[in-house]
């Protein structure tokens, strides 16, 4: 007796957190691979412990028939621009160093990629057109400044730019190249930084000045006119401001009420809903994307 295909694809979906029964599934017939991979190829990570397995991506990806470049919706290209030693057992070839993103040619057939997250900008690497459909990015250790005004070229479909522990270049606008830029972030409604200086926030209202939700954990308040100057600078008022002070700051000075002191004729006006939280913050939840119509 034969199942119906849409009631397979239902127990396969039940197997989804069962990756050794996943891939028994896709060996099983032709029909089950797509449901399998789904499922199988959601989320892929890739960093410099991994480099053999990004060989193997890159082979899968080659094939023009291969189907994985759909499935995938998720990943993570940690160190992407680190050196790493491929060697060749099999043959003769000397080991070669290069970069992990290098190892991948072929990455720009990962075409369904909803989510990214970097540790490195790598945007002489990756291949033209790449990843044009990601929509939520996740920047980790990466240097802030004014080469995340390449972003809106690199990435231009961003509804959601995820920053942690970041290395801050002050923005300074007489000295940054923001005048010149002509491409933005037209579709980034919400932006996220955890356990980061502030100091480069200026050049994201550059970037997608019409951000309308910011959350911010571990803000010092010594910073604050940072934040109140990227405020400034964008086209609207926030809907929506979250505030976490650094744990250490909390005092006086990190008072709601002086936090809110700080913000001076924004906040007067009622143009901010200033949430200020001292609880510990979910940074992967954060305060979640905003809906189109919100």
């Amino acid at each position: 007796m034969s199942l119906p295909r849409e009631l397979c694809d239902l127990i396969i979906d039940h197997l989804h957190a069962d990756r050794a029964a996943l891939a028994a599934c896709s060996l099983v017939c032709r029909a089950w691979v797509p449901a399998s991979r789904f499922h199988l190829f959601d989320h892929i990570s890739l960093s410099e412990t991994t480099g053999r397995a990004a060989v193997v991506l890159n082979t899968l990806l080659s094939n023009p028939h291969a189907s994985i470049g759909r499935t995938v919706r998720s990943l993570d290209l940690f160190d992407a621009l680190v050196p790493i030693q491929i060697t060749y057992n099999r043959t003769h070839k000397p080991p070669e160093i290069r970069p992990l993103l290098s190892l991948v040619p072929h990455i720009g057939r990962l075409t369904h990629i909803h989510t990214l997250a970097l540790t490195d900008l790598p945007f002489d690497l990756l291949p033209s057109g790449c990843f044009q459909r990601v929509q939520r990015l996740i920047l980790i250790g990466v240097t802030a400044g004014p080469a995340l005004l390449r972003l809106a070229t690199a990435f231009p479909a961003l509804r959601h730019i995820a920053m942690t522990r970041v290395l801050a270049i002050p923005y300074r606008p007489s000295s940054n190249c923001a005048h010149k830029q002509t491409e933005t972030l037209d579709e980034l409604r919400t932006l996220t930084i955890h356990g980061s200086s502030i100091a480069f926030i200026g050049i994201l209202a550059v970037l997608a000045p019409q951000t309308r939700a910011l959350s911010i954990t571990d803000l010092f308040p010594s910073e604050i006119p940072y934040l109140v100057a990227y405020l400034g600078e964008l086209q609207s008022p926030l809907v929506r401001l979250e505030i976490q002070p650094y744990p250490r700051e909390r005092g006086p000075s990190a008072e709601p009420v002086m936090l809110r002191g700080q913000f001076g004729e924004l906040d007067e006006l009622g143009m901010l809903e200033i949430i200020t939280t001292f609880e510990e913050a979910d940074f992967d939840g954060g305060i979640g994307e905003l809906n189109p119509g919100e």
